[in-house]
């Protein structure tokens, strides 16, 4: 792929007034790649009893783990209504990933993320009150297919209106979070149903037993962001990129996001506290994320061509308790970064 950067002045002229809107009325397919990555590290991490430190021996803060998660669609709107697509089929292809989480013995364990949706057909009717889902092929849960919706999730990132080069608007936290893959993701990686529990069989689906949660990031993926307070803002500037014989738009994406951790859920967290007496004790947990990126547009075929992300996260975990042992208290930084890269290409309108 051959990239070529431009600065034109004159851009804001060719701009003035431009609508940044996907056309689902063209005679065309559109095939969407995502690939999505990120790896956690603990940076910070000590534990006190009455000030004096203590070695946390197997139980670890949970670093040096990382994923990566692909997959591919192509959509074709079979109707449309004002410009805006109401029944689409989407063909996946491959759908999956790997997930290393550290091991006992010093090494790490890795591990496959499967999904049902892998090699799926589906159609996605939002032509009606309610929304309807026909699976042509494959076998996908009822209950991963309520996520699933015509449009692509990179429309969140456009302007409600015309706008010139230079300008710039806001972005609520949920539209980021949607470009990102987070809502997408959700139904398909999701977390398998318990061995003999509720949901057993077709549930189990949704993943490999004992990959690192449901969402992205492992263990809780993007869903600690949806609670925070988001400053966040996209930008149409005069420079274009060609990609693949495309010119583009570029339209800068940052967002700054902070808040409080949910309290640790699941076996793993409550397993590290009951082993060190911790079990209720009072937490100050907090992140932070800067997030960064590109969105290249066609003005011209109206529809995205790249989004290219990358950001960092950063939580802190501090806890107080009085034990038998005596005044415990821990301190755990860990930070995880996020690579995304989403290609859009237009082909020929499936049968």
């Amino acid at each position: 792929m051959l990239k070529t950067t431009l600065l034109l002045p004159t851009l804001a002229l060719a701009f003035a007034g431009v609508e940044l809107t996907t056309d689902y009325t063209r005679d065309r397919s559109l095939t969407v790649s995502v690939t999505s990555k990120n790896a956690s590290e603990v940076t910070a991490m000590e534990m006190t009893i009455d000030g004096e430190p203590v070695e946390r021996g197997g139980f670890g803060g949970g670093g040096g783990v990382a994923s990566e998660r692909s997959y591919t669609f192509t959509d074709t709107v079979l109707a449309a209504q004002d410009g805006a697509p109401k029944k689409v089929k989407r063909a996946f292809g491959a759908v999956g990933g790997t997930a290393t989480m550290p091991g006992r013995d010093g090494g790490s364990n890795e591990m496959e993320v499967e999904s049902a949706f892998a090699d799926a057909v589906i159609v996605i009717d939002h032509s009606g009150a309610e929304a309807k889902f026909e699976v042509l092929e494959g076998d996908v849960p009822d209950e991963a297919l309520a996520g699933l919706v015509p449009t692509l999730a990179l429309d969140r990132l456009l302007p409600s209106g015309a706008v010139e080069a230079g300008a710039s608007w806001e972005l609520e936290g949920a539209d980021v979070l949607a470009a990102l893959g987070h809502e997408l993701e959700r139904s398909l990686f999701r977390r398998p149903a318990p061995e003999g529990g509720a949901g057993e069989g077709r549930g189990e689906r949704g993943g490999r037993r004992g990959a690192p949660g449901g969402g992205r990031m492992g263990g809780g993926g993007l869903a600690m962001l949806e609670g925070g307070e988001w400053d966040a803002k996209a930008k149409l500037t005069d420079e274009t990129e060609t990609v693949d014989g495309v010119e583009c738009a570029v339209i800068e994406v940052k967002a700054e996001v902070s808040g409080e951790l949910p309290e640790m859920g699941g076996g793993g967290g409550r397993g590290r506290d009951r082993a060190f007496g911790l079990a209720g004790a009072p937490r100050a947990n907090t992140f932070e994320a800067e997030l960064e990126g590109r969105l290249l547009w066609s003005v011209k075929e109206a529809r995205p061509v790249r989004f290219e992300l990358t950001g960092t996260v950063t939580t802190v975990r501090d806890m107080e308790r009085e034990t038998q042992r005596g005044v415990m208290k821990s301190h755990t930084e860990q930070e995880t970064r996020i690579e995304l890269t989403v290609a859009v290409t237009a082909g020929a309108k499936a049968d």
